[in-house]
C-alpha cells in the first residue's frame, strides 16, 4: 500500500500522525502501559487448536480471551450460569469440545473473541464466566473500546475484577 500511495495521501497522513500526540492517548491508563510490555507473556491457551502454531490468544485482532469451555472433572461443556457457552452463544450444532480435548494441544479452553466475551458477560453476568487470565491477552482486551460493533465495557469490568488489571 505504501508503494503505491500517491503523494498527497501520505502527505495528509504524515501530518495527521503527526498531530498527534501518541503518549497523553495512554495517560489515562497508566496500568495499561504497564502491561503492554508483558504482552508476549501471554500463556499457553489449554485446548486452542492449531490455527496459530503456538496455542495463544494473542495474535488476531479479535481472539484474545482464552475462556474455559470444558469442566475438567467431567469433560462436559462447563455451565455459564445455567447454559453452556455453545448453547448462550448458538453454536451447539457446531460443539467443538472434542477438538478442545484432543491433540495437539489437548486441554478445556479456546481462545473466543472479545464481543463474544463482552456478550457472553452481558448475559450471564461476570461471576459465571471462566476466563484464564494468564492466557487472556488482557492489555489488548482493555485497549480497544468495541469489537465486531459491540461495547467492550462488560468485558473491561469483568477482567479488571476477574485478572486485577
Amino acid at each position: 500500500i505504501c508503494i503505491t500511495m500517491k503523494a498527497p495521501m501520505a502527505s495528509i497522513l504524515a501530518l495527521a500522525a503527526s498531530a498527534i500526540d501518541i503518549p497523553s492517548l495512554f495517560t489515562q491508563n497508566d496500568s495499561f502501559l504497564a502491561q503492554t510490555s508483558k504482552q508476549n507473556d501471554v500463556a499457553v491457551c489449554p485446548g486452542e487448536g492449531d490455527r496459530y502454531g503456538d496455542y495463544k490468544c494473542n495474535h488476531d485482532q479479535t481472539h484474545r480471551v482464552c475462556a474455559q469451555l470444558i469442566d475438567t472433572q467431567t469433560s462436559q461443556p462447563l455451565s455459564w450460569g445455567s447454559r453452556d457457552f455453545w448453547e448462550i452463544t448458538g453454536q451447539k450444532q457446531v460443539q467443538w469440545d472434542d477438538k478442545i480435548r484432543g491433540e495437539p494441544n489437548p486441554g478445556d479452553s479456546w481462545c473466543i473473541c472479545m464481543w463474544a466475551t463482552a456478550k457472553l458477560i452481558e448475559k450471564v453476568g461476570c461471576e459465571n464466566v471462566h476466563l484464564r487470565c494468564d492466557a487472556t491477552d488482557v492489555s489488548y482486551v482493555l485497549s480497544k473500546y468495541d469489537d465486531n460493533g459491540r461495547n467492550l465495557k462488560a468485558a473491561h469490568d469483568c477482567l479488571q475484577q476477574k485478572c486485577q488489571a
